[in-house]
């Protein structure tokens, strides 16, 4: 439904149970999931009414009071959570309310979450400096918020993982992200994470035929992750830049080297009848990377010591990997653009 959830019934705690069991036991469609019903009590219920409610007004009253809006960003970013929950900072410091905000995002339902981004968002619309700290927090969750995204049945849209396009494509937070936080490294090992459950052990070949068309679509969603950091010009290089650079360049190796070789897709008989596997999920896995290289190569280009960095990382990959040199027919000279 539009909201997220429906309330099918208002009672007693037995008649409710009574009406949860009945729910339970009636499957409409016996290739999805469960229907996910819970019983709760009308106080909860009101409350988290009212605080989205709440969430609305402070949002429509911040719009017309820039002081209201200093306040409120400074208590997300600093002010510590008190109440009692499971999840702890990555440092193990204290939990900050932001930090509640990016870790339960996969547990609240649709309208709850768009109220929390559209809060969120109308809060960094004005203070760049407060945008980047926002971001900074983001990017501490960021393998949990896409896992989160992930394992979730709502769209994009409807995830914390959307609001990283906020983040990433201005260029002064994706900057200080990528020099300070080190965001190409960490995108991209969320990428081999997630790649790593799909390759076959023996081979260390990426077998896309384990990923569903489902889980290809939201993985997409990460990938563009690395385009958008990637899309914005080079900075001058130092010997620091190189570095954060070479991490991420070396996961990104690492995807392509389980792709390159990767389970072909062959035409067989069964009962005398031919057909083929199906080929989408390796496509679309392939094309989400196109425009991801062609930004990398971008800022490869733009440092020759860089390019030879890059050259060596590819070419001790491909050493390293029997099928891999199988496929280097011929090697090409690297050149400056300005040669």
């Amino acid at each position: 439904d539009r909201d997220g959830r429906l309330p099918v019934l208002v009672g007693t705690k037995e008649k409710c149970d009574e009406m949860k069991s009945n729910l339970l036991a009636v499957r409409l469609d016996p290739l999805k999931h469960d229907v996910l019903v819970r019983t709760f009590a009308y106080d909860l219920v009101v409350h988290q009414l009212f605080a989205i409610s709440l969430l609305t007004w402070l949002q429509e009253l911040s719009l017309s009071c820039s002081s209201l809006q200093h306040v409120m960003r400074t208590i997300l970013i600093n002010k510590p959570l008190y109440a009692r929950h499971e999840l702890e900072e990555p440092d193990g410091s204290e939990p900050l309310l932001l930090d509640q905000v990016w870790s339960i995002g996969n547990v609240l339902w649709k309208v709850s979450r768009c109220e929390f981004q559209s809060f969120i968002m109308s809060l960094m619309t004005t203070d760049t400096s407060q945008k980047i700290g926002f971001a900074e927090k983001f990017m501490d969750y960021y393998d949990r918020i896409q896992s989160q995204f992930l394992a979730d049945d709502h769209e994009h849209n409807m995830s914390m993982a959307s609001l990283s396009v906020q983040f990433f494509t201005v260029p002064t937070v994706a900057y200080t992200l990528l020099e300070e936080h080190d965001a190409f490294y960490t995108v991209t090992s969320a990428v081999v994470q997630h790649l790593r459950l799909a390759v076959d052990k023996t081979t260390d070949w990426l077998h896309v035929s384990t990923i569903t068309e489902f889980d290809m679509s939201r993985f997409s969603y990460v990938i563009e992750d690395i385009r958008y950091l990637l899309a914005h010009p080079p900075l001058p290089w130092t010997d620091e830049r190189r570095e954060w650079f070479m991490r991420g360049f070396k996961n990104i190796v690492h995807i392509f080297s389980w792709i390159e070789g990767m389970e072909g897709f062959k035409r067989k008989f069964n009962e005398h009848v031919e057909y083929e596997y199906e080929w989408d999920e390796g496509f679309q896995l392939v094309l989400g990377f196109t425009s991801t290289i062609r930004h990398m190569l971008k800022w490869i280009r733009s440092d020759n010591q860089l390019l030879g960095q890059c050259v060596q990382c590819v070419s001790a990959a491909v050493g390293s990997r029997p099928h891999l040199s199988n496929f280097v027919e011929r090697v090409v000279e690297a050149r400056s653009p300005k040669d």
